[in-house]
């Protein structure tokens, strides 16, 4: 890899994190309690667990049809099944996650998200289209289950109203920001290192998601919406 690369990525670390820290030691509500900051660290930590399990996978999805021999027109409805997916289900997924629970629904992306990982590990078009289709619906927990149960869980432990948004933004910038340029080095570290090649970096997300999954399992209440 190149040290440019590293170098660079460590750089703009540093400086975003000397941001962070500014931006959080600024704030004029400094008596934030130990729950509290138990309670959103450990929801950053299980979020950028999760989208770094995303993240992973995103630069290799399509490296790796190229990598099995399919054409252009063949990826392209790879793609199509994995948007069209998201789009269909993404208007179930909520409602199906406030009936049944937030903390199941999250559980429910790892066991869907890891499922689909391993479709990649099969060259055939009909095996990774059916993995398109549960990445789809994986995306669309992925964005709308966690922030769910974060919102709820936050009301129920009584925390403060403006605390909320101390969380999602250090949510969005570990788990949006740092993980989103870590994933793309230690994937490409990865097809360089293991025969696997392409595929490396599906099996490391789901190792990923499952720590992350873990996490839930044992530390996460189950919410519901309001009708429950």
């Amino acid at each position: 890899m190149e040290p440019f690369l590293l170098s660079l990525f460590g750089l703009m670390s540093g400086v975003a994190a000397a941001l962070e820290w500014a931006n959080r030691h600024g704030r004029a509500n400094k008596s934030i309690d130990q729950a509290f900051n138990s309670f959103k660290n450990n929801y950053v930590v299980v979020y950028s667990l999760m989208m770094a399990g995303d993240w992973l996978q995103g630069p290799y999805v399509y490296a790796l049809y190229q990598h099995y021999g399919f054409s252009h027109g063949d990826i392209g409805r790879l793609f199509i099944a994995g948007f069209g997916s998201s789009m269909v289900f993404g208007t179930l997924v909520g409602s199906l996650a406030d009936k049944h629970g937030r903390k199941r629904a999250a559980l429910t992306y790892v066991a869907v998200y890891s499922a689909g990982c391993l479709t990649k590990h099969f060259n055939r078009f009909g095996v990774l289209f059916f993995g398109r289709l549960l990445c789809g619906v994986a995306t669309s927990l992925l964005y709308s289950a966690f922030e769910s149960w974060l919102v709820c869980e936050h009301g129920r432990r009584g925390h403060a109203s403006e605390s909320l948004g101390v969380i999602f933004s250090q949510a969005v910038f570990f788990g949006n920001g740092v993980m989103a340029i870590a994933a793309g080095l230690v994937a490409q570290s990865l097809v360089e290192a293991f025969a696997l090649g392409p595929v490396a970096p599906f099996d490391a997300a789901i190792l990923v998601m499952l720590l992350g999954g873990a996490i839930v399992a044992v530390t996460w209440n189950e919410n519901y919406g309001e009708r429950r």
